[in-house]
Formats: C-alpha cells, sequence, structure tokens
C-alpha cells in the first residue's frame, strides 16, 4: 500500500523537502506569497503534539527520509542551497526586509496563544 507520512512517499524517492516555485515579497505592503507543492497527500500535518496517529512503519519512513536527505547534502551546502532554494541562509538585510512578516506571525501568535504572549514577553519584542 503506499504510506504517506509528512509528504513522503514510499513508492518514490522519499523527501522531507517540498518544492517552492516562486517567493514574492511586496515590500511596505506587508504581501508574502510563497507558491510551492500542493500538500493534498499528506497525512501527518501538524501532529508535533499528537503523535497518537504515528506508527511504527511511520516513524521508519520519516527516519528512512531524513537519513537519505542527509546522506545527499552532508557537506554539500552549496548544493543544496542550489537545489532547494529554501534554505539559503538569511543575512541581516534580509531579516530586517522581512520585519513586517515576524510582527504578523507575532500578531497572529498573542491571538492564538496569549498565555504564552503576554504583554511581559511582547515588551521584549
Amino acid at each position: 500500500s503506499r504510506l504517506e507520512v509528512l509528504g513522503l512517499n514510499v513508492l518514490g524517492p522519499p523527501s522531507i523537502v517540498y518544492d517552492i516555485y516562486r517567493v514574492d515579497v511586496v515590500c511596505g505592503q506587508e504581501i508574502f506569497v510563497i507558491a510551492m507543492e500542493m500538500l493534498e497527500n499528506v497525512t501527518h500535518f501538524d501532529t508535533v503534539h499528537d503523535i497518537s496517529q504515528w506508527t511504527i512503519d511511520d516513524i521508519k519512513v520519516a527516519l528512512c527520509a531524513i537519513a537519505q536527505f542527509h546522506s545527499m547534502y552532508l557537506g554539500k551546502t552549496e548544493d543544496l542551497v542550489q537545489q532547494h532554494p529554501c534554505f539559503q541562509p538569511m543575512g541581516q538585510q534580509h531579516m530586517v526586509m522581512l520585519e513586517p512578516l515576524w510582527r504578523a506571525f507575532l500578531e497572529h501568535n498573542v491571538t492564538e496563544f496569549p498565555e504564552i504572549w503576554t504583554s511581559e514577553r511582547l515588551a521584549v519584542s
């Protein structure tokens, strides 16, 4: 049977990296668009806090894919960045340019997790 975990398809070569086709950022307007591959077959999305649906086979598939990824790119950072631009290290200028995105994440987290993002913690950020 076809076993898919975190988007890993064991019938083909496992992949833990999704294809990103295009990233658009409109500075000053807080517009961020990422065009990436369809994730319709992902079965274990957002299960980091509830692993009850994970089986031993699921874990084996995930570990196999992670090991394969590391074996392909260990010591080959330039190849990794060229094939998967999402792994491009961000410099200070890029991080500053994305400040509206980080602020949007913060506002979302304040709404979703008020017990974590208290007034005291927000004063630091």
